[in-house]
């Protein structure tokens, strides 16, 4: 029975550690006022908020590999600008989101799995999966915006 826990306990632990880490991440980010300062930044551009926030997300997931690791992060980051450009924070949650599911590459637990699941190359998988990531991400990205105009 024990050998049944520490085998379920593994995978968990490695999911529970990747959120803390992600959520430390992100406490770093707020306490820097990194989120303030490119809330700053950006009043003086035309970008939409939500476009920034998918980006953001999407530069953090490129970086570090996990998604998880850069919608939290990303959070702290864009939650500034919620009140700043007066946007909707549910769209604003839907961009961050969407930017988390860009781009897999080895850093990714799911690119593993996918490899695995299917036994194909590491090629294919980012042919497959990663194909499919960027461009579930890209659409959601555009209809989010296009949902900005309705609500």
């Amino acid at each position: 029975m024990m050998s049944s826990f520490e085998s379920g306990l593994k995978g968990l632990s490695t999911i529970i550690f990747i959120v803390g880490a992600g959520g430390a991440f992100k406490e770093i980010i707020l306490k820097a006022h990194v989120g303030e300062y490119i809330a700053n930044l950006m009043t003086d551009t035309n970008i939409s908020p939500l476009i920034m926030a998918w980006l953001i997300t999407a530069l953090i997931r490129i970086a570090t590999g996990q998604g998880v690791v850069s919608a939290i992060t990303a959070a702290g980051i864009v939650g500034p600008l919620i009140p700043t450009f007066n946007v909707n924070p549910v769209l604003m949650v839907l961009a961050t989101a969407t930017g988390s599911n860009t781009i897999t590459h080895v850093n990714d637990a799911s690119f593993w799995l996918f490899k695995e699941y299917f036994n194909i190359s590491i090629k294919d998988t980012f042919k497959t999966w990663g194909l499919t990531l960027l461009l579930t991400s890209i659409t959601g990205l555009i209809v989010v915006l296009i949902l900005d105009i309705f609500i």
